[in-house]
């Protein structure tokens, strides 16, 4: 998607353990963030990154394009790269819905790549097969987090190492989500090493805009398939005990490449608004 040219504006937001407010924070030129208290450099508990980019004339508030945890030992607002190189592996995953023969088809896309620092530079190879998710009749109010649920029940499963998921919706949650506050549906709560991660389809130019808005595009294309009767129908599981009557997965017939791997130089523009906030 083409840089629409309007402001951007990124945020970060670092939240310290109770009643410790450090005295000096220092924003060097490459975009690192540093703390102080008596002259010792402090690490955060918590910090997040928000990027923002003004709507067009007559609307007031800020449209948030993107909202991505920061590895607290290394702060930093230039870019996207000091936030993804924390995870060995980031999905995106997105869904749609049509009602179809009577029943109610939620589709959802995820694919995958794994992060791999190169000194200065972060590498994404791609995992190739591009998987859909078929639900019929999601009972649940949030079928979106019903995909996220099998997702990580049945796809990534037993994973141990840090692994980042890119979504675009339940942006009001996500917070209480990655703290383990409240569970994303039912009594299921994320793992410890797995973050939500917001990302935009309607704007956005960073590596996790371009993949949430691929998985947008491909759950979508994968209805224009069901209706044209172009599916190899697979055969529809049954789920005791889950939010839906029907399931059915499918490797899709096209792969997810890159053209270059190395993401290198990202920087935000000038006159990027830069903002800091202490979380209390």
């Amino acid at each position: 998607m083409k840089n629409s040219g309007l402001p951007i504006n990124v945020s970060l937001e670092i939240e310290f353990f109770e009643k410790v407010n450090p005295e000096k924070m220092i924003y060097s030129p490459n975009g690192e963030i540093t703390c102080y208290l008596n002259g010792s450099q402090l690490t955060p508990v918590r910090a997040l990154r928000k990027v923002y980019r003004d709507r067009v004339s007559g609307k007031k508030n800020s449209k948030l394009v993107s909202m991505i945890p920061v590895d607290c030992k290394n702060l930093n607002v230039n870019g996207v790269l000091g936030a993804v190189n924390q995870y060995e592996t980031i999905y995106a995953i997105d869904t749609n819905m049509i009602k179809h023969e009577g029943d109610t088809v939620h589709a959802s896309c995820f694919i995958s790549a794994n992060v791999i620092t190169v000194k200065e530079n972060v590498r994404f190879i791609p995992n190739e097969l591009i998987h859909i998710m078929e639900f019929r009749n999601i009972s649940s109010n949030k079928p979106e987090n019903v995909a996220w649920q099998y997702l990580i029940e049945n796809i990534i499963k037993d994973r141990e190492s840090k692994i980042g998921i890119i979504v675009d919706s339940d942006l009001s949650n996500i917070l209480s989500y990655n703290k383990r506050e409240n569970p994303i549906i039912e009594n299921f709560y994320l793992p410890k090493n797995i973050d939500l991660i917001y990302a935009s389809t309607d704007t956005g130019s960073e590596i996790i805009n371009k993949m949430i808005r691929f998985s947008d595009k491909r759950s979508k294309h994968f209805f224009k398939d069901l209706k044209r009767k172009k599916l190899k129908i697979g055969n529809m599981e049954i789920h005791p005990g889950k939010p839906y009557s029907g399931f059915c997965i499918y490797k899709a017939n096209y792969t997810l490449q890159t053209k270059n791997q190395y993401i290198t130089g990202l920087k935000i523009p000038e006159g990027t608004k830069i903002s800091l906030y202490g979380v209390k």
